[in-house]
C-alpha cells in the first residue's frame, strides 16, 4: 500500500523515513529511497557540544565531568543533554566530576588504579579490600568485572602514543592511565584482560558471585608474583629423556648371572629387538622385557605398563628393569559393542561424514573379538580406514579387550540394503510381515 505513494508521492511532500533497524525493510522501499547512514556520536564531539551548552548557561563544568557524561549517552546527543540536565539540577550550576559519579551511580577511576597498584604490587589483601569497599557502595561485583577489564584495556591502548588517541578521556585522566602503564607489560595486560573476560563469562553461571570477585582479584594478584615467572619457566622447561646416548658398548659392562660375558659372544651385535631398542639406554643396565597377560580391574582402560626395578647396585653390578605390558582379555555382548560404537560416533563434531557413516552402518560381532561394518559405498569404506586406529583404540578402552579388531567392506548387491524413505521402510516392514501387505492388498491402501 505505501509503495503506490512512493512510485508517485505529491509534489509538496518529502517522505522522512528514520529506522533502527534497516535490514528489515523491503528492498522494494529502498530502491525508492535516499538512504543517509548516521553513526554514533563520538565521546568527543558530545563533550564539546555539552561545553557549548555549559558556556551558554553560564554553568561551570570539569572536562572530565563532562566525559563521564558523553560515555553514559553511549553516542546519543539527546540522552547526553538530558543526564547533563539533571547533574545540573542536582550539583545547582558546578558540574564536578566527584558529583557525577555520586548522581549517575559510575564507579570511580580512582578505585581502578588503586587496585592496579594491588594487583602490580602482588598484595592480595589491599586488593580484597578495595573491592569489598566497591561492593559497600552498592556495585554489582559484574559491573566491577567489566570495569576492570575496560581499564586494562585502556592500560593496553595507553602503551603507544598512536593507540592513545581512541583513548576518550579528558587529558588529566589520560596522563595519569599513561604514567600506570608504564609500570605494566604487555604479557602482564594480555593475561589480566584474558583473566577478567574468563571471569565475566562465568559470572552468570555462578553460584557464589562474590566468591568468583574475590577469586579474579586473588589470581589477578598472582600475576605479578615471583613464583608466577618461575612457573612460566618450569612450562617452557624441555625433560631431557630417559634414555641417553651410550659413550661405551654395553659389552663394557660386567656381565650378569644370567648373560654370558661380551668376551664369550660370538657376535655381541646381534642382540633382539627389544635388547636393540634399550641399548641407547645408560652403561651397565641391561633390562629384560617379559609380556604378560594383567589383572583385570574395575576402573582400569586401554593398555597399562607397569615397571618394576629390582636388584641392589654393589659396586659394578648392573641393575635390570622388569617391563610388563597390561594385555586386556574382557568379553563383551554385541548391544555394548553397538553402544559404545555410537558413543564414539556422536562425538564426532566435525567430521559429519564420518559420524553419519557409523550411524547408518553399525558393526556386527562375528567372532568373539572380530566385527565387521558393511558399508554401501567406496567412499564409506576409506573413510573408516582412515580412522580404524582411533576407532579401535577407544573400543579397546571402553570394552577392555586390546584384541578386538574391525574388518570393512562394502556391501552386495543381493545383501539387503538400508531403508531411508518412507517408502523403502515400508516395504521392508512388508518383507518381514506378509499381514501388511494382504491388508495393502484387500484395502486398496496406498502409502501418500
Amino acid at each position: 500500500a505505501f509503495l503506490k505513494t512512493l512510485e508517485e508521492p505529491p509534489h509538496h511532500a518529502i517522505f522522512i523515513l528514520a529506522t533502527t533497524e534497516k535490514h528489515k525493510i523491503l528492498p522494494t522501499i529502498l530502491s525508492r529511497c535516499q538512504i543517509y547512514d548516521f553513526s554514533r556520536i563520538t565521546i568527543k564531539d558530545t563533550v564539546e557540544h555539552l561545553q557549548y551548552v555549559a558556556d551558554q548557561e553560564h554553568v561551570k563544568a570539569e572536562p572530565e565531568a563532562l566525559n563521564v557524561l558523553a560515555q553514559k549517552a553511549d553516542g546519543g546527543m539527546r540522552d547526553a543533554l538530558s543526564i547533563f540536565d539533571q547533574v545540573v539540577s542536582f550539583t545547582g550550576g558546578n558540574v564536578t566530576y566527584k558529583a557525577v559519579i555520586e548522581n549517575l551511580n559510575v564507579l570511580d577511576y580512582e578505585y581502578y588504579f588503586r587496585l592496579t597498584d594491588s594487583i602490580l604490587t602482588n598484595n592480595v589483601v589491599e586488593g580484597l579490600l578495595i573491592l569489598n569497599e566497591i561492593l559497600s557502595k552498592g556495585f554489582d561485583g559484574n559491573n566491577v568485572i567489566t570495569g576492570i577489564a575496560s581499564h586494562f584495556r585502556d592500560l593496553l591502548l595507553c602503551k603507544d602514543a598512536k593507540t592513545a588517541e581512541l583513548f576518550e578521556v579528558g587529558a588529566s585522566i589520560r596522563d595519569r592511565y599513561i604514567e600506570t602503564a608504564k609500570k605494566c607489560t604487555n604479557e602482564f595486560l594480555y593475561k589480566a584482560i584474558e583473566l577478567v573476560n574468563e571471569s565475566d563469562l562465568n559470572y552468570k553461571y555462578s553460584r557464589n558471585k562474590r566468591l568468583l570477585s574475590d577469586l579474579t582479584i586473588i589470581r589477578l594478584c598472582q600475576l605479578s608474583s615471583p613464583q608466577a615467572g618461575i612457573e612460566d619457566q618450569k612450562k617452557k622447561q624441555v625433560i631431557d629423556p630417559i634414555f641417553s646416548k651410550q659413550e661405551q658398548p654395553v659389552q663394557a659392562a660386567a656381565p650378569t648371572t644370567n648373560q654370558r660375558p661380551a668376551a664369550q659372544s660370538p657376535q655381541p651385535a646381534q642382540q633382539s629387538p627389544v635388547q636393540q631398542r634399550v641399548t641407547p639406554s645408560v652403561a651397565a643396565k641391561e633390562p629384560t622385557v617379559s609380556v604378560e597377560p594383567a589383572k583385570t580391574t574395575p576402573n582400569a582402560g586401554g593398555f597399562g605398563v607397569s615397571i618394576s626395578a629390582f636388584g641392589k647396585k654393589k659396586d659394578e653390578e648392573t641393575t635390570k628393569a622388569d617391563i610388563t605390558i597390561e594385555v586386556l582379555n574382557d568379553r563383551f555382548t554385541p548391544l555394548q559393542l553397538i553402544n559404545e560404537w555410537k558413543a564414539y560416533a556422536e562425538n564426532l563434531t566435525e567430521e559429519l561424514h564420518l559420524r553419519n557413516t557409523m550411524l547408518n552402518c553399525l558393526p556386527n560381532l562375528i567372532a568373539n573379538t572380530v566385527f565387521e561394518v558393511i558399508v554401501n559405498n567406496p567412499v564409506q569404506e576409506q573413510r573408516l580406514l582412515e580412522y580404524q586406529m582411533d576407532i579401535l583404540s577407544r573400543l579397546r578402552a571402553q570394552l577392555r579387550n586390546t584384541h578386538l579388531r574391525m574388518e570393512v567392506r562394502i556391501s552386495e548387491n543381493n545383501e539387503k540394503k538400508l531403508a531411508f524413505t518412507p517408502a523403502e521402510k515400508f516395504n521392508l516392514m512388508m518383507e518381514e510381515n506378509e499381514s501388511l501387505r494382504r491388508l495393502k492388498d484387500e484395502f486398496g491402501l496406498e502409502l501418500s
